[in-house]
């Protein structure tokens, strides 16, 4: 609102995620508050106190902590850079942390990026893989995660074939975003 944006270039996304590499490492340290009542519970409505109680701490303390967490210091960060497509993985990545995929067309991509539109399953896969704590690739947790009921049916050959889907997926995002791989 006060703040002053940068005039002129736009930065990439990938251009912006190198450049913020090491926030967006900070998501393994994916806390918001230290009081007693997390954001998520907030966001979600659950566990929370009933309407005659008080709540633990004031909305403007968990306004002020939410403010220091990693991804909104990122969405700052990509607006006052001037990174749309950022903002927007950004944002599209919290609302799925919290439960509220926008519907289809919200977020559309702007066009005339050269080479193969990135696949969205590619980018849910790289964002599960770091809600996930960044397991290994050579494991079944993130493949699991990803296909669920599917990789639990899957014989050992389906199995190892998913794993090696998500195993892709997420070098080809790192190497796409030019991210170092963990």
């Amino acid at each position: 609102m006060g703040r002053t944006r940068l005039q002129g270039r736009t930065l990439t996304h990938d251009e912006f995620m190198r450049k913020h590499e090491s926030e967006l490492l900070e998501s393994d340290k994916d806390s918001v508050t230290g009081g007693t009542i997390s954001l998520g519970a907030l966001m979600k409505g659950k566990d929370l106190p009933g309407p005659s109680e008080t709540l633990p701490l004031p909305i403007s303390a968990l306004l002020v902590q939410l403010h220091r967490w990693w991804l909104v210091r990122l969405l700052g960060a990509a607006a006052r850079e001037n990174s749309p497509e950022a903002y927007g993985s950004l944002l599209g990545y919290w609302l799925h942390k919290m439960g509220v995929d926008p519907p289809a067309g919200v977020f559309l991509r702007a066009p005339g990026k050269p080479g193969r539109p990135r696949s969205a399953k590619t980018e849910a896969i790289f964002w599960t893989w770091i809600d996930l704590g960044k397991p290994s690739l050579s494991r079944r947790r993130l493949a699991h995660a990803v296909y669920r009921a599917e990789f639990t049916k899957a014989d050992s050959a389906g199995r190892k074939k998913m794993i090696d889907r998500c195993r892709r997926a997420v070098e080809r995002w790192q190497a796409q975003s030019r991210l170092n791989p963990s």
